[in-house]
Order: C-alpha cells, then sequence, then structure tokens
C-alpha cells in the first residue's frame, strides 16, 4: 500500500498512533506523515506512557487500537487523557463497533473500523482535530 500524496504542513498536528500490529503502525504512520503530520508511535501502554513523557510538543490526536495487549485501548485512553487532558482520542478495532459501544465511550467520531483506507483515516483524523 502506498500512502497519498499530500503536501506537509510546517504546523502539523503531533499524532501519537499506538497498536501492537507493527505494520498497522508502519501503515499508518506513512499515511498520517504524507498529510503533513508529526507521528510518534507506541506498542502498548508502557510504550505510550515513556512517549507521552519525551514527546517534545502536546499530542493532539492518539490513534488507539481498542485491543492491546496489557492495558486495553479504554484505560489508555483514560491515562493519556490524565496526562494530557487535550489529547483528542480516535479508536481503532477490527472488532464491529457495536461489540464496543458496551464500553460507553465509543461514539462515530471516535472510532475507525478496521480495515480502512487511507483517505478514511485521514477524513476521521481531521474530524477528531476540529474543535
Amino acid at each position: 500500500m502506498q500512502a497519498p500524496r499530500e503536501t506537509p504542513s510546517s504546523n502539523a498536528a503531533t499524532v501519537l498512533v499506538v497498536d501492537d500490529d507493527y505494520q498497522v503502525r508502519q501503515i499508518i504512520q506513512l499515511v498520517l506523515e504524507s498529510a503533513g503530520y508529526q507521528v510518534l508511535v507506541a506498542r502498548d501502554g508502557t510504550d505510550t506512557l515513556a512517549v507521552l513523557e519525551s514527546a517534545a510538543d502536546p499530542i493532539a490526536l492518539a490513534v488507539i487500537d481498542f485491543n492491546l495487549p496489557g492495558m486495553d485501548g479504554r484505560r489508555l485512553a483514560t491515562r493519556i487523557n490524565t496526562v494530557s487532558p487535550s489529547t483528542r482520542i480516535l479508536f481503532i478495532s477490527g472488532q464491529p463497533v457495536d461489540s464496543l459501544m458496551d464500553y460507553g465511550l465509543v461514539q462515530d467520531s471516535w472510532f475507525l473500523q478496521k480495515p480502512f483506507t487511507h483517505a478514511q483515516l485521514l477524513a476521521r483524523a481531521a474530524q477528531r482535530l476540529q474543535p
């Protein structure tokens, strides 16, 4: 898969991508970077907390796989928002949204069903970053 080519913005938001699947992380990173976002990556909750502590710029958006080993996506989102309350969350998962609604925090704009296209990812990221 090739990421769409777009002109990077010098004022791009910083996005944190958290997924335990290396290939998924890499593809999402490439797509977001091609759209001008600054991208940080982590494979699990422990990595994420380390990235949050060392990040030079505020993290505007965290794209989190809902089913992570150790600390699940819901708990991780809570931890991220404790450290960085302004960070917006976008959950991704191979599970249908209906099964995640039981957690009471997945709204349409907060979720993207895997597999998704590059265009869907960029559109949902932009939507979550809107005030």
